[in-house]
């Protein structure tokens, strides 16, 4: 809990606050209360890419990646299911690769990754200018973020 003054106004014992974001989403500031250190959050929804690269504007270089689609509602879907990132630690992304079925699977996991993973051979992410860019390495159907999916998106910093 943090006593803050926003926009002239002062609040007390205020927990979290939550700002919009420029292009939609919002972005979440909050004190933990052990010393000080706080975290930064934005979340939001993205249209899948049609392809094997997704990027996602992002204010700030974030510690975990984490993006998903429901395709379970459409046994038709194909593509990238989710893409998370646990930045210095590890990387995991699912797919659907069936097109009568909804059957979710691991693709790829790596562990002990040095910043969101530097093996360009494989999936991995990349954080510049404002962008989240995840990338999949490989364009087939059962690997692109599909276009007829809308993703959500969570990004958390520790600070």
């Amino acid at each position: 809990m943090a006593n803050i003054t926003l926009m002239g106004a002062s609040y007390t014992d205020v927990p979290a606050v939550d700002l919009p974001k420029t292009g939609g989403g919002t972005v979440r500031f909050y004190e933990n209360g052990g010393g000080g250190s706080s975290v930064q959050t934005a979340t939001g929804t993205v249209s899948g890419s049609g392809s094997a690269v997704l990027q996602i504007p992002c204010d700030f270089a974030p510690d975990l990646i984490y993006v998903y689609g429901d395709m379970t509602g459409d046994a038709s879907l194909k593509g990238c299911v989710s893409f998370t990132i646990i930045k210095d630690t590890y990387l995991e992304t699912t797919i659907d690769g069936s097109s009568n079925n909804t059957d979710e699977y691991i693709w790829w996991n790596n562990h002990n990754i040095t910043g969101y993973s530097t093996d360009t051979s494989s999936p991995y992410g990349t954080y510049s200018n404002g962008v989240v860019t995840l990338n999949m390495i490989e364009n087939s159907s059962a690997l692109r973020f599909n276009s007829a999916v809308t993703y959500t998106y969570k990004f958390i910093k520790w600070t």
